[in-house]
């Protein structure tokens, strides 16, 4: 008789085991998958090992107070999840602090238990390498991508290209293709899926671009990892667990002996600060400031200033294409009351609704999808001094067709790139980007939906309206996050004019004069300040619930609670609470979020894992309702 430590694919609550015990006639490999019951329920678990009852059975009696129960059937006594897919369910648990099972769930292939779809044999991981080669190289980094991936491939190694959407991964394979790249993600079919599983895990295939899902694969011989703009923030998981692929390609490449590429035009602070950089030479561009606070003293009221209002009519008279960017959708931000000063807002959220002008005149919440019919008078105070705020795509188009019109400029096409226009269909996307491409004379007026295709659009001259909405949220990356769109956009033309109520504004400065050192030394130091990463860890605990008061007194208990325990036990002494507010939008889809903030001594997350234990202790005195971010995108 046996004794099988068991690991349930099911979600179990963080603060309780998550390996469980079962007994069997036989002995199981690790590896091996079955069927247990769990809370009268049948679920599939993995064998993570095995102990004979005989040599177990007096620490059985003394610790174990519940009867065990018995494996119900096994699915598979072959080893169908590997070591390697254990060590990196691990590392996102312990880390993200997610549960165990649902770790390994995203860890294993789509058609992972589907009948006609075998494992295989397991790849061997190498010994761990003391040293890592992690480089980080900042500008437009694609003739280095390129060497690299000549370099590695020339030594018998494989690639992996980590981008963070498929419009990326369309264009790598493209210029990439004599090396015969494969693509992987999850939305291929398992038929597709199974056989780029089986070449790479043979070595057949050398070079992979691949999206977050990429990273779980069984690469035979990694030599290295590159990734594609790693500030982009679609790298972070929206979905538990809460993960950062930029931080998980750290711990596969230490896992599988590998290096790693890092690029980006303008990386994020934290990267920065912890790898070794390599900067591009960059093109002297052309970028100005548009002072708008002037454009408004001068009486144009216009969303576009008296200078973009030329540029456009150069273009057209040149036969030229330009791209003008607007950070948001919809013809205004707002619709406020002059009189009592209160903004039309959503019902469902804690949101002003935006206006939309065409096809229909109505309001909209971009964030719940609920809309209403524009009223004629406030609903607070009765006015009918109602006026909309802020720009939006759709309201640049519809002026910059009235100025077309009114000049007689008629040989150039307008074109709107945004969700609106799209539906967020990925087709209809690439139609629109491929109608500006193939243009002869055109203007796309697009939202930060063009930077799905920063390396296949260059264009002489791109305006930003109102940049200042760039950097809107109360949050310490802002400034981080403005500045590095600014960088992208100047590097896809030659001429790039920013329209800006804030002129002085050092992110708008710098990237207008492409000095990145100066930003990144302003920004490190303002960091080091208030202890903000890279001078800490961030980790967000926050909750969502539907009533207000219940909410709020669940987060002071917590916040207390927490601040007891830390200031009792000095292994938590490097761990303090940041701060524990409303979330700066505080009611979402009739949800209520709370958020509370703690900041840990910065450590390496990799070699340093007794920190992060110690972290997850204190986590054990929370709730298990309760949801934890690793390294927020967002703190507020």
């Amino acid at each position: 008789m046996q004794i099988i430590d068991v690991l349930p694919l099911t979600i179990l609550p963080r603060n309780q085991d998550q390996i469980l015990n079962y007994y069997h006639t036989e002995k199981l490999e690790r590896g091996a998958v079955v069927e247990v019951e769990l809370n009268k329920r049948k679920v599939r678990g993995v064998v993570i090992g095995s102990t004979d009852l005989k040599s177990a059975k007096l620490g059985f009696k003394k610790h174990v107070s519940y009867e065990l129960k018995h494996i119900r059937r096994v699915i598979n006594p072959k080893p169908q999840v590997f070591e390697w897919q254990l060590r990196v369910a691990s590392f996102l648990a312990s880390y993200y602090y997610a549960p165990l099972g649902l770790c390994v769930k995203l860890v294993l292939p789509p058609f992972w238990g589907v009948r006609g779809y075998e494992m295989g044999g397991e790849n061997k991981l190498p010994a761990e390498k003391t040293k890592i080669e992690e480089k980080l190289v900042i500008g437009n980094a694609l003739e280095n991508i390129e060497e690299q991936i000549k370099k590695y491939i020339g030594k018998n190694k494989q690639v992996f290209l980590l981008v963070p959407e498929t419009f990326s991964a369309d264009y790598f394979i493209e210029r990439f293709k004599k090396y015969e790249p494969v693509f992987v993600t999850g939305a291929v079919s398992n038929k597709k899926y199974y056989e780029n599983w089986k070449n790479i895990a043979s070595g057949e295939t050398k070079l992979i671009v691949g999206t977050r899902i990429g990273l779980f694969l069984p690469f035979a011989n990694l030599g290295l990892i590159i990734i594609d703009d790693e500030s982009n923030g679609l790298y972070k998981s929206e979905m538990a667990p809460l993960y950062n692929a930029v931080d998980l390609a750290g711990y596969v490449v230490r896992m599988r002996n590998s290096d790693l590429l890092l690029t980006g035009i303008a990386p994020r602070i934290e990267t920065l600060n912890s790898f070794t950089k390599e900067t591009e030479k960059s093109i002297n561009k052309e970028a100005k400031i548009i002072d708008m606070t002037r454009e408004i003293k001068d009486k144009n009221f216009s969303v576009l200033s008296r200078e973009m209002k030329g540029n456009v009519a150069d273009i057209a008279a040149e036969k030229k294409k330009m791209i003008l960017f607007v950070p948001r959708k919809g013809h205004a931000n707002f619709i406020s009351c002059r009189n009592c000063g209160e903004a039309i807002s959503c019902k469902n959220c804690s949101v002003p609704l935006i206006y939309y002008k065409v096809p229909e005149e109505k309001l909209i919440c971009h964030h719940c999808d609920y809309n209403e019919a524009v009223p004629r008078k406030c609903p607070t105070c009765g006015s009918f001094a109602l006026k909309a705020y802020g720009v939006g795509s759709s309201k640049v188009v519809t002026e910059l067709n009235d100025y077309l019109k009114y000049f007689g400029i008629n040989n150039i096409s307008v074109i709107q790139l945004d969700n609106d226009t799209t539906g967020y269909d990925e087709e209809v996307q690439s139609d629109l980007v491929n109608k500006f491409i193939d243009a002869d004379c055109a203007i796309l007026v697009a939202t930060q939906m063009i930077f799905n295709h920063r390396h296949l659009i260059k264009v002489p001259l791109i305006g930003i309206i109102n940049a200042d909405t760039l950097a809107h949220f109360p949050d310490f990356r802002a400034e981080e996050r403005m500045f590095c769109q600014l960088m992208i956009l100047r590097d896809m033309t030659d001429k790039l004019l920013i329209q800006t109520y804030n002129p002085e504004n050092y992110a708008i400065k710098a990237a207008v004069g492409g000095d990145a050192d100066a930003f990144f030394k302003k920004e490190l130091a303002d960091r080091k300040l208030f202890s903000y990463p890279p001078y800490s860890r961030l980790t967000k605990i926050y909750l969502r619930h539907r009533n207000e008061k219940k909410l709020a007194y669940g987060a002071k208990v917590l916040a207390d609670k927490l601040a007891a325990v830390i200031k009792q036990d000095k292994k938590f002494a490097n761990i303090k609470i940041d701060s524990s507010l409303p979330s700066f939008i505080f009611k979402e889809k009739g949800m209520f979020k709370w958020n509370i903030m703690l900041e840990i001594s910065p450590y390496d997350i990799y070699n340093d894992k007794e920190v992060t234990n110690i972290r997850n202790e204190l986590f054990r005195y929370m709730p298990d309702i309760w949801h934890v971010d690793a390294d927020p995108v967002l703190t507020i």
